[in-house]
């Protein structure tokens, strides 16, 4: 069995993943992705349809500026070697576009995702959204 303390001496060196420690209490400070070379970018061409690829647990994607009509989804295939089918991706719109009028969303499976982008505004849409996005490794068990 190993104690939390140890686990904390353990750890808290370790870069990637980012932990810090404040005495006195269980957890405090930085949790995430840190060091260089964990994140990266990619930039879908064409259009919100095209597959792209992005081999990174956390990072932005600029979505093509293609149209996507009110109320409307569209999807497009992300491989990444970083993702396990349990797995879950948390999304954040960050620039480009009308912030607040997209929803995205991930479908993991092994090696990929299929990646759902809706316009939630009644108008149709011709941006270029910014998602920042981060992994989190999941499992059922």
């Amino acid at each position: 069995m190993i104690s939390l303390n140890k686990l904390v001496d353990y750890i808290s060196g370790d870069d990637p993943p980012s932990i810090r420690w404040r005495a006195g209490s269980l957890f405090r400070g930085v949790l995430g992705y840190g060091g260089a070379g964990v994140g990266g970018e990619v930039t879908q061409a064409t259009s919100k349809v095209t597959a792209f690829t992005l081999n990174t647990a956390t990072g932005r994607i600029t979505f093509a500026g293609g149209a996507l009509g009110a109320f409307t989804s569209s999807s497009a295939t992300w491989t990444c070697s970083a993702i396990g089918s349990n797995d879950v991706v948390s999304f954040v719109h960050r620039t480009g576009g009308s912030l607040g009028a997209y929803r995205i969303q991930a479908v993991c499976s092994a090696g990929t995702a299929q990646i759902v982008i809706t316009n939630t505004s009644s108008a149709a849409l011709t941006e270029a959204p910014v998602a920042a996005y981060v992994l989190h490794r999941g499992a059922i068990a």
